[in-house]
Parts: structure tokens; sequence; C-alpha cells
């Protein structure tokens, strides 16, 4: 289906990530949905938005996706962060502020940009990997300056989009995982397990891959491998240059020992330590992947994101 597209904070003319009201919504309007200086679009769109940009609609390709809504509201503070992001995914919506066949059982996620109060307007780096059906954004809240290091926590996340279903029939694999709290480290979308219903971080879909259920709630397991949580716990050391075993997780169906899909590209080195920089590119049997390393407060993890052609078979 073709790579994904890469936009980061320092390219030409991207938009700015910080505490401001309204930037969340710039960064993915930009990055989904207009572009930015020689960078395309990802091929979405935003059908809604209010009149002061504070609250907006994102759609993924409703040809070859699901065409499902994610909403964002930046309308007012929330708690001590101000201008902090509430996140919520629907199946059908009406206009800006209203949908249908929510994905979280009527509670809302976060998305924190910037980890300072009062509408801070510092620029802070982040990452979006995206296709025309889902993305992966990063941003690392807490930096002031240029240079992103693999041991640099506070590591806010956003998944909304499509994942690579087992079923054909699955028109409802579309998943959702923010932050559930307004606190920067309450999310761990990395911890998993070999079975169970529910990790420790939420995946969500609006319903089960038979279309039944509601607000359904998915297990991200490990694929293999000797890590539990975080990945690479317990394995070997990685040799510069010699083998790379890579794993990749899955998703249950809200049972254990079922099986509903894969994330997009998503895969996790079975080696200890985090022997790869943030955005290093790896040549892995043909496909180039990109290392992210994810650390909110005590909990390090890295990924890597395969941005070749086979990101979605």
């Amino acid at each position: 289906m073709g790579a994904p597209k890469i936009y980061r904070w320092d390219d030409t003319d991207a938009p700015i990530g910080n505490g401001a009201r309204g930037s969340l919504i710039n960064i993915l309007k930009a990055c989904l949905v207009d572009g930015y200086g020689s960078k395309q679009a990802a091929g979405w769109t935003m059908p809604f938005v209010n009149a002061a940009g504070s609250q907006a609609a994102f759609r993924n390709n409703p040809t070859s996706g699901t065409g499902f809504f994610l909403h964002v509201d930046n309308e007012s503070p929330t708690d001590y962060y101000q201008y902090q992001n509430k996140i919520q995914a629907y199946e059908s919506m009406s206009d800006y502020q209203t949908g249908l066949g929510q994905f979280n059982s009527g509670t809302q996620w976060y998305f924190l940009p910037s980890t300072v109060v009062n509408g801070d307007a510092s620029p802070r780096p982040w990452l979006i990997i995206a296709d025309d059906r889902c993305f992966y954004l990063w941003s690392w809240a807490s930096k002031t300056d240029n240079t992103v290091g693999a041991a640099d926590y506070q590591t806010p996340f956003l998944f909304f989009g499509d994942i690579i279903c087992r079923d054909q029939n699955d028109t409802w694999g579309c998943v959702l995982n923010a932050d559930a709290s307004v606190s920067l480290y309450s999310n761990n979308p990395w911890a998993m397990y070999a079975s169970g219903t529910a990790g420790s971080a939420s995946w969500r879909a609006p319903r089960k891959a038979d279309g039944t259920g509601s607000a359904w709630q998915l297990a991200m397991i490990h694929g293999g491998g000797p890590c539990n949580t975080p990945p690479g716990n317990f394995g070997l050391p990685y040799t510069q240059g010699g083998p790379l075993y890579l794993s990749r997780p899955f998703f249950n169906d809200g049972v254990a020992y079922t099986f509903r899909g894969h994330l997009p590209g998503l895969y996790f080195p079975c080696h200890s330590g985090f022997p790869f920089d943030n955005f290093q590119e790896l040549d892995v049997d043909g496909k180039t992947m990109m290392a992210v390393n994810c650390y909110n407060y005590a909990s390090h993890a890295l990924v890597l994101i395969d941005i070749s052609a086979s990101f979605r078979p």
C-alpha cells in the first residue's frame, strides 16, 4: 500500500508544537490534511471545525479505510496543564462536537504537547508517522531545544486509525490510544503480555470484530521473544552489526488467546537495553525501520516502525 509519510518538528515550515491553544489541531491539520513546505499531506480530511479552531474532527480515508473520526477538543483549560487536548473517536460525526459510535465508554482521554502550564509557547519536538488510514504521534513535552535523546522522558503518545485486521470482514478495526488522564505518566502503550483481555494500556475500538459490542477494549499482546513489559526485557544484548531479533505485537479482541490484528509497521527489538538512537534508520531484511524511544517517567520502551512500502501490506 506504500510507505508512510514522516513529519517532524524540525522540517522546513513545520507547525509549532507547544502548550498554546490550537497547537495539536494545527499539527494534525498540517500533516494529515494540508501538507506543509515540501511535505505532502497524508490523505485525511478535517470535515468539522468550530469558529475558534479549538475543536475539530479528523477523518481517515473512507475509501481505503474505515472513514472513522478523531475528535480533538482544545476549547478550555483542563486541570493543572492549561489547554490540555481532550481526545475521543467516533464511527460517525454530524458536527464538530457530536458523534455516534464512541470508542471510549464516555470517558475522556488526553494529549499534552507541552508540560508547561499557562499556554506555554516554547516549541516542543514532535514526530508523526502516518498514512491515509492511521497515524502515530509522539511529543517530547519537556524539551526546549532541538535535540531529542533516547532517555528524554515525558513522551506523550497518540495513535488513531485502522489496524491490519486478521478478518477482511472486520470493518470496525480502527483503534484509539491516548493518555487516560491529565497526568503525564498514566499511559504506557507498550506494556504487553502473553495473554489476558486488557493490558495496562488501553486500546479502544468502537466494536468487536464481528460488529457486536461497543467501546470495545483491546489488549496488545507481545508476539514472542523474551520480553514481557516493556519490550526487550530479559533479551540478549544487541551487538552492532549482528543479527537483530524482532517481535511483532498484536491485538486480541477483548478475550484471552484471540487475535484481531496488528498495528501497521510496528515492531520491537527482543534485546535488553536500548541500542538505537531516536529516529535512527535501520535496514532490516530490505525494510527501512525507524527507532523511537518512548520514555514516560520510569517506563522506557524502544519501538521500531517500518517506514518502507511494507508499512501496510
